[in-house]
This record gives C-alpha cells, structure tokens and sequence, in this order.
C-alpha cells in the first residue's frame, strides 16, 4: 500500500491544530479524549497523513466539539475555502460544543475566565459538567477569580467546580 500523499495544506492545517493545542497546553490525547476521536486519527491530522480539509461531517463535529469553536471560527483557522465551506460544516443543530449530558450547571462568570491560551471575557455565561471534576478542562475558582486548565495545573487552592463544556454570551 502506498504511503499518503502529504501535501503543503494539510502540513499547514495540521500544523495549526498543533499550535491549537500547544497554546492550551493539550496533547494530542487530551484531544482525543475530548473529541471522541482516536490518537491515531488526531496524529494523522497533526501529520498531515489526512487533510483536515477532506474531513467528514461527523469526524469535524466531533472535532470541533472537542475544541469548542464554532464552524465559522474553524473556516477561517484551518483555511477552509469559501467555495467548501458548505460541505465542509459539522452536524450541529444548536449551540457550538459538545452534546450536553446529565445535570449541567450554567452560571454569570462575573470576571474574565483565564488560562493557559483562554481567555474568556467577563459577562460570558458558562456551562461546566460538575460531576466531572477529574477529564478534561476544568473551571477552578480561586480569590475570586476563575481559571480553565487541566485539573493538575490547576493554581493550588483552587475550588473546582467542574468540566468545561461550553461558553457563551450573556443570556
């Protein structure tokens, strides 16, 4: 079987979801893990070996779930062109992230979120898993301030209150 042609878009994509993690201190498992999709399939993008741009609508709502950014951000950071923005789409319905399950908390963040590559402004409405408090990002409270990171570079003394899942504007 013949080795995967890699070419210079899909280098530069999945170059960019590299940074993508890099800036959020992620890797490619946590990815995995938050996405639905196999290391091997985040490793392939990354690589090159399979074009973010040839993605199935399934694979980049899961994707794009993971990362927690609409389709019209993801056009424009993985250079989707316009003339394929209309095949390349996720299949969500609602609101951007993932599906919600079990009794979620939605709340006012009075201040910014911040974090390692986040930065959510104040006035944003979160949404967190709190029965998982252990996968993913987490939120964390602490002097009166909310961090999103990993639950172990969490600032110590931080209150977790619980799996990040969504963010939005003020209801």
């Amino acid at each position: 079987m013949p080795a995967p042609v890699v070419t210079e878009q899909a280098l530069s994509r999945g170059l960019k979801l590299q940074q993508w993690l890099d800036r959020r201190g992620l890797r490619q498992a946590d990815l995995a893990r938050m996405s639905g999709l196999t290391e091997m399939t985040i490793s392939k993008y990354i690589s090159g070996k399979t074009d973010i741009g040839s993605m199935r609508s399934a694979s980049i709502t899961k994707l794009l779930d993971g990362m927690f950014v609409s389709d019209a951000w993801a056009w424009t950071y993985f250079e989707i062109p316009v003339e394929a923005r209309s095949s390349w789409r996720s299949l969500r319905q609602g609101k951007m992230g993932p599906p919600e399950q079990g009794a979620l908390e939605t709340f006012l963040a009075d201040l910014p979120v911040q974090g390692s590559g986040w930065m959510i402004p104040a006035q944003s409405m979160l949404t967190v898993d709190p029965a998982d408090k252990s996968s993913g990002l987490q939120i964390g409270q602490f002097g009166g301030a909310y961090w999103i990171a990993k639950k172990e570079e969490q600032p110590a003394g931080a209150v977790l209150l619980g799996r990040f899942v969504s963010s939005g504007p003020p209801a």
